[in-house]
């Protein structure tokens, strides 16, 4: 967004296009499963998965504030007052404000989608982790390593539940301190870090966990030694192929969930208004305390210049426009969307890892 300065910060432009194209790819890996007759099992997963997630996204936007606190209900009556200010300007008298319920219900179905489109890396990822673990039955250190890994998104989800994290961190003062743990500030910085901690470290994991997907193929062949009969090259060959084949895919549906939650972060952060450095006390935003941002500044108009004239005029009204989006509406929106994306990246794994664990091995 524009700062005070009239500047654009382009690190948005990078983010929506990162985000856009994150979107894309998921969409096309989805798509793949509803292509030919022989996915009608994955069809199914995808359809029950989005409807599923679309009811307990609906079941979480009713929890009260006080439990889990995104901030959508001052996000709601920031909007209908910003609202209601932008259509008083364009001299239009509306007392109607915006349905609560219509405004939680186009959440809910993003949710939905987000939900069919983290079915598959969820349990592709579940797969790989559980491999892991297998492969690391004699590294004490690596099993740590991979369950921390794994457990990481579930803590990141409690850091938006109010009675466990921030009434600890920023209300409650322990014996023998003289104040909180951290300043709300730094509580709200601390779950941006933490997100791009957790998602840095599966990074960093991420040789291993495809390198157990690879560990398929050794598999394969092992159990074709034990089919009776001749066995023919071409078959070895084919069986190993589909697993090097099908890597890029893997990959993708590796990194595409835990960029969304990088660049859904920077995007909560930027647009929130929020500060790396609050930390060291240099905490700067350009945001006033009502969370409205700073005031636009009427550029005169002359009318002998036309091309001027509509270049400025333009440059007001979307100076309007954009006052529609305040801050406090981003920090409601963004906080819901990215605490939404871990959760379901969450959840679908351990659905994986539970299928995993006590079905596909019996």
């Amino acid at each position: 967004m524009p700062n005070g300065d009239g500047e654009f910060n382009l690190s948005l432009m990078w983010c929506l296009i990162a985000i856009t194209l994150l979107l894309k790819v998921l969409f096309s890996v989805t798509a793949l499963y509803f292509m030919g007759n022989e996915s009608s099992g994955e069809r199914s997963m995808c359809v029950t998965c989005g409807l599923f997630f679309f009811v307990l996204a609906m079941v979480v936007l009713i929890v009260d504030e006080d439990i889990l606190e995104f901030g959508l209900d001052k996000a709601y009556l920031s909007l209908n007052e910003s609202v209601a200010g932008f259509l008083e300007t364009q001299g239009v008298n509306s007392k109607k404000s915006a349905s609560l319920i219509g405004f939680k219900l186009i959440l809910a179905i993003w949710c939905g989608f987000v939900g069919a489109f983290f079915t598959f890396p969820g349990l592709r990822f579940a797969k790989m982790h559980y491999d892991s673990l297998k492969y690391a039955r004699e590294s004490a250190v690596w099993k740590l390593i991979f369950n921390v890994s794994f457990i990481s998104p579930f803590l990141l989800l409690l850091l938006w539940v109010k009675p466990i994290a921030r009434d600890y961190f920023t209300v409650r003062t322990f014996p023998g301190m003289k104040s909180t743990l951290m300043t709300p500030d730094a509580f709200e910085t601390l779950r941006l870090v933490a997100i791009v901690v957790v998602a840095l470290f599966r990074f960093i994991l991420m040789p291993s966990y495809l390198q157990s997907y690879l560990n398929m193929a050794n598999e394969r062949i092992a159990e074709l030694k034990k089919e009776a009969g001749q066995i023919l090259s071409t078959e070895i060959q084919k069986k190993v192929a589909r697993v090097f084949y099908y890597l890029c895919v893997v990959a993708l549906q590796y990194v595409a969930p835990l960029l969304m939650c990088f660049f859904f972060t920077f995007l909560l952060k930027t647009l929130g208004g929020y500060s790396w450095s609050v930390y060291l006390s240099e905490a700067k935003t350009n945001f006033t305390e009502d969370g409205s941002q700073s005031s636009t500044t009427t550029l005169p108009v002359k009318e002998d210049d036309s091309i001027l004239a509509a270049s400025r005029h333009f440059s007001l009204a979307f100076a309007n426009i954009r006052k529609v989006f305040t801050p406090i509406l981003y920090r409601g929106v963004l906080n819901f969307m990215t605490w939404w994306l871990c959760s379901v990246w969450f959840v679908t794994s351990t659905i994986g890892m539970v299928y995993h664990s006590y079905f596909a091995s019996h």
